[in-house]
């Protein structure tokens, strides 16, 4: 053995893995356990495998996708959102078969696929920008008032009269007063039950100068309903134009 003894290099072994805790110098660590300035230290990596880290980065890829195709869906008017959903959904199985069958996608494909996705959102979102979705649901919004209009003025405005009957026998008839409501359609059942025939007609007086209504003559043994029409409060005159003697008073109020 030599005089002069090589001094060795202290060497720590931590976990399997010896590490070499000098510097290039040959010092040791300090005292205070701190590890030197310089020399080799342990990278610490942390791992997650691959095959837990793509499905759940998968799943949270689709649940966003899912969550803005549903709100851009729900802003678009009711007649054009199926309509979107359903090219979106074709172009979805498109895109998966065409990459299905290929060996290898590579990015300039990816992003090919991207585009054949996403354009009908890109279509719904430009038209929702323009006005044109608003423009349709504003006529639609008119034309629904104008509908509710319509069958609030059909529920407000009076309904017919009940029809007054009349039946003529032995060349006169049955009545010489009768009444109608004023301002209101109102009808007369006419009985032609004589060997004559007969009709019915409304006058102002029995000058016979103003008319407001004439019936058809009825044949023995027919009926007929008179379609009067309105007339306004006050009091006429009715007759047969064929016997006038036939006649009598009629009352709208």
């Amino acid at each position: 053995m030599s005089d002069t003894q090589t001094e060795s290099q202290p060497s720590v072994i931590s976990k399997g893995s010896l590490v070499d805790m000098t510097d290039h110098s040959g010092r040791a660590p300090s005292a205070n356990g701190n590890a030197p300035t310089s020399g080799l230290v342990r990278k610490v990596t942390l791992k997650i495998p691959i095959h837990i880290f793509i499905p759940i980065a998968a799943l949270v890829a689709i649940a966003i996708a899912t969550i803005l195709f549903a709100w851009l869906v729900l802003t678009l008017p009711s007649n054009q959102a199926p309509a979107v959903a359903m090219i979106m959904a074709l172009n979805v199985l498109a895109a998966a078969t065409y990459a299905a069958r290929r060996s290898r996608v590579n990015v300039l494909t990816a992003v090919e696929l991207g585009v054949l996705i996403l354009y009908p959102l890109l279509i719904a979102v430009v038209l929702a920008n323009l006005g044109i979705t608003q423009v349709r649901d504003e006529a639609e919004a008119t034309a629904a008032a104008a509908l509710a209009r319509q069958a609030a003025t059909t529920a407000a405005a009076p309904a017919a009269a009940a029809p007054v009957e009349v039946v003529a026998d032995n060349l006169a008839f049955d009545t010489d007063e009768l009444a109608i409501p004023a301002d209101r359609d109102a009808t007369i059942e006419f009985d032609n039950q004589d060997q004559a025939p007969h009709n019915l007609s409304i006058y102002e007086n029995d000058t016979l100068k103003k008319s407001f209504f004439k019936g058809d003559t009825v044949e023995l043994g027919e009926s007929i309903t008179y379609a009067v029409g309105e007339l306004a409060p006050g009091a006429y005159y009715f007759q047969c134009d064929i016997h006038p003697s036939m006649n009598g008073r009629l009352t709208a109020e």
